[in-house]
């Protein structure tokens, strides 16, 4: 469980790193950013593993992503304006709850099999596409014109 909490620092810096700092030519930063990161983790670790046991190990790996997905704002938020960044967060975290919703009522009144978790998905896909598209989410639009690209001959 506390491993868990990993989840959002490394989401952050997987984003900030594969779709700013590299694309940018920026390799250097992340990659220093990420060697600073491990080598904190071990640091951590070794004491942390003796009083927590696994514990401890999970405890240092949050700390550790934290400190590279908080090091990676800070580099690129020196390159972009932070309100740039987050234009349109709005959108996706109300179109990610109303899929939520939709996909958790559906889960509790269908049973429990691999066609209904199918299912789920599938309509989670078109209900999250659709609140992006009702609420005019500007990224959508290139989305699909990139994938349409794709399978174009």
């Amino acid at each position: 469980m506390v491993e868990a909490i990993a989840i959002i620092p490394i989401t952050c810096s997987q984003l900030m790193g594969m779709q700013y700092l590299v694309p940018t030519k920026l390799t250097k930063i992340y990659t220093k950013v990420i060697v600073i990161g491990a080598i904190i983790n071990f640091v951590i670790n070794i004491p942390l593993i003796f009083l927590w046991n696994a514990v401890g190990t999970a405890v240092a790996t949050v700390f550790s992503e934290f400190f590279i997905a908080i090091f990676e704002f800070y580099y690129v938020f020196k390159k972009i304006k932070p309100s740039r960044a987050f234009e349109g967060i709005l959108k996706l975290i109300v179109a990610s709850l109303i899929m939520f919703v939709i996909v958790k009522v559906l889960a509790m009144l269908l049973p429990t099999n691999v066609i209904t978790a199918f299912m789920e998905v599938l309509i989670g896909m078109v209900c999250y596409i659709a609140m992006l598209y009702f609420f005019k989410f500007q990224m959508l639009n290139s989305i699909v014109t990139s994938v349409i690209r794709k399978f174009r001959p």
